[in-house]
């Protein structure tokens, strides 16, 4: 079980755009309606922190400018704003700047289904460095950018159940990817495969 203290999102109408730099400052995301962009919050340093850097990643947005002292902005192109309305819609009845939730990944599992895994070169030498050249191997890596292969009903091909059985060596990819992201919550709203997967 993991305690993720999440962000929220909220949506503001330009008018309202120190009340939106207040939620952001907080820690929370905003988007600016009709300002047509996403405000995250930053430290000093202008540093994205890890859960709002995420869903930038997820909307394909990198932090542009420092729109006021611990607010960064970035334009938000019209065909991600019906993504970026639904988390707002989704956290629109949660009070405050964040939400605190325990998620099971064990219970769970689903970022280990339907996903593109790439590895690293870090990832093929720790494999290596392990004595377990076999998960270089087809069986288990597909592709000329080498990603971690998936079973046909789209289960990653180490995962048995929820868990996973090389989960010491999984590749950085994995690794990093955080509980409570926006990938991570998409991949929860997903519904779950509905029979035992087939091996192949």
């Amino acid at each position: 079980m993991t305690l993720v203290r999440r962000p929220l999102w909220r949506s503001f109408d330009v008018r309202w755009l120190t009340s939106a730099y207040m939620h952001v400052r907080a820690g929370a995301m905003a988007w600016v309606r009709d300002g047509g962009r996403v405000l995250v919050p930053c430290d000093e340093d202008g540093l994205v922190p890890e859960l709002p850097l995420w869903a930038l990643l997820d909307l394909g947005l990198r932090p542009l400018t420092e729109e006021a002292p611990g607010v960064r902005a970035m334009a938000l192109a019209p065909r991600l704003r019906g993504r970026v309305r639904g988390w707002c819609a989704r956290d629109a009845a949660t009070p405050g700047a964040f939400l605190s939730e325990a998620l099971d990944c064990l219970s769970c599992a689903a970022c280990c289904r339907r996903n593109r895994v790439l590895l690293t070169r870090e990832d093929l030498a720790r494999w290596r460095e392990a004595g377990r050249a076999e998960l270089l191997g087809e069986a288990y890596v597909t592709g000329r950018r080498r990603r971690l292969r998936v079973l046909s009903n789209g289960d990653c091909v180490h995962l048995t159940g929820n868990t996973c059985r090389e989960y010491a060596l999984r590749p950085d990819n994995c690794r990093a990817f955080p509980a409570g992201s926006e990938g991570c919550l998409a991949a929860r709203e997903e519904p779950a495969p509905s029979k035992a997967p087939p091996r192949v």
